[in-house]
């Protein structure tokens, strides 16, 4: 089966437009979160930070900040970087 021009056109429009419609739930389920070890302002998925992922922006962040809170948690008397 085969489209007119008109009607692929149409379907083309169509399909855009989902598209689009799509991008922007996207971006409504995204949040604004900040880094605890750097500070730095990054985005995840809402679901990802209810699941407790919206702490850190990137794996060494997340490295950095457990070793800061296993450093913290068992009293080690070194002085860790920021």
């Amino acid at each position: 089966m085969s489209l007119s021009p008109k009607q692929r056109a149409v379907a083309l429009m169509n399909l855009e437009k989902a598209r689009a419609e799509a991008r922007i739930a996207k971006q409504k389920r995204l949040v604004d979160c900040i880094c605890e070890n750097c500070g730095k302002q990054f985005t995840r998925r809402l679901s990802e930070v209810k699941h407790g992922m919206g702490k850190y922006c990137s794996l060494p962040c997340l490295y950095a900040g457990r070793k800061r809170e296993t450093a913290t948690k068992f009293g080690s008397k070194k002085k860790l970087n920021h």
